[in-house]
């Protein structure tokens, strides 16, 4: 009985080596794998110090080489512009213009709803998180107004010096019996963006961003005037001109709260700085002496254009492919403001030739669907 034992002891004991080989590999593997962990949570900042690491929220589509991800995006959006400052008349209930007591209406042209269109492309790097892209976004409308005299009123022209009439129809022009005003409305942004996503909380992820904003904008009004004692059979014809483009630097943050299910809601916010350069030209021009019965002035100013962007709405995300690709849907409201981006010339003195330049804001808000494709 005891030389079996002995017999069984060396089978013991190498089992026990087996058991103590595999408990040490799977040991070192933990640690290893603890090791990696600790990495991806904890970092050595610039000040030499070390904190927790927020982990990267951006669309990782999975890959065998470790590349760098690129993603394209883009999607139609359906705004109104509105600019202050499109008012060209205003009605006046007396028979004779200027006298009192004075009731009327303002008329001023509003710009309908059109489309417009957003492209952009980019490159999330394997590095840190950060990603680089570029993005381009298209917006062209147009509008017309129009107010014919009524029973007892007239018709106050505003976008003219009433000195025009007064070498060729011997007197001021102070009212009409017809106005049409026309506007045409045309925007191009263009921006260079770098920018990191990091989840803050489970549920919360904040994108972080600065980038190089270009913008050119082309506003242009026409406005008509004709009929009346002064008038007559004549039209005076009002062409203002207001365009700049402008540089300057831009950041903000985008914001996504997760509800589960693919499904998230999502709120950016960004702010400029714009250094603009204006061309600005005013022209009138009446039909009966186009030589000598016109005005033409033009003006250039550089002044910096502040500007506000913010975007709110629906998002869904989902990875197909095995995980290969990520496909992204955002439907939201979207606004922009611009402060000081209407400095067209009007007359300033109705009793004499003087002009001035107005300070009018502007804007767009609308609906926009983005698509996202990470690949």
């Amino acid at each position: 009985m005891i030389v079996n034992l002995w017999k069984k002891v060396p089978i013991a004991v190498a089992a026990l080596s087996t058991v103590a080989g595999f408990a040490g590999m799977d040991m070192d593997s933990r640690v290893t794998q603890l090791e990696h962990q600790m990495q991806e949570v904890r970092t050595e900042n610039c000040m030499d110090t070390y904190g927790a690491l927020t982990a990267v929220a951006r669309p990782q589509p999975t890959d065998k080489c470790g590349c760098n991800d690129w993603f394209i995006f883009g999607g139609p959006i359906v705004e109104q512009a509105r600019i202050s400052g499109t008012e060209y008349a205003y009605t006046d209930s007396n028979r004779t213009a200027g006298d009192f007591p004075l009731k009327g209406t303002m008329r001023t042209v509003d710009l309908d709803w059109d489309w417009g269109l957003t492209v952009g492309a980019g490159i999330g790097f394997d590095h840190d998180g950060w990603d680089l892209l570029v993005s381009y976004m298209w917006y062209d409308s147009g509008s017309s107004s129009s107010t014919n005299v009524g029973l007892n009123d007239q018709i106050v022209p505003l976008r003219q010096t009433p000195q025009i009439t007064t070498a060729t129809l011997g007197g001021t022009l102070l009212s009409c019996h017809k106005a049409t005003s026309t506007v045409d409305f045309n925007l191009n942004d263009v921006f260079l963006e770098l920018g990191r996503s990091y989840y803050v909380s489970g549920k919360l992820s904040v994108r972080t961003f600065y980038s190089v904003e270009a913008l050119w904008l082309t506003y242009n009004q026409t406005t008509r005037y004709s009929g009346g004692a002064r008038l007559d059979v004549n039209t005076l014809k009002v062409e203002d001109t207001n365009s700049f483009w402008s540089l300057g630097p831009r950041t903000g943050f985008d914001s996504k709260w997760c509800l589960g299910y693919g499904f998230s809601i999502y709120g950016d916010f960004d702010v400029s700085l714009l250094f603009a350069h204006f061309d600005v030209a005013h022209k009138e021009t009446l039909s009966n002496d186009e030589v000598t019965s016109s005005v033409k002035l033009s003006a250039n100013p550089n002044q910096f254009l502040p500007k506000m962007h913010y975007e709110i709405g629906l998002q869904y995300d989902r990875y197909i492919m095995e995980s290969k690709h990520h496909i992204g849907i955002m439907l939201g409201y979207d606004a922009s403001f611009f402060w000081n981006m209407n400095r067209m010339i009007f007359p300033s003195d109705s009793s004499f030739n003087k002009y001035g330049q107005k300070q009018e804001d502007g804007g767009l808000q609308g609906v926009k669907l983005t698509l996202r494709w990470d690949f």
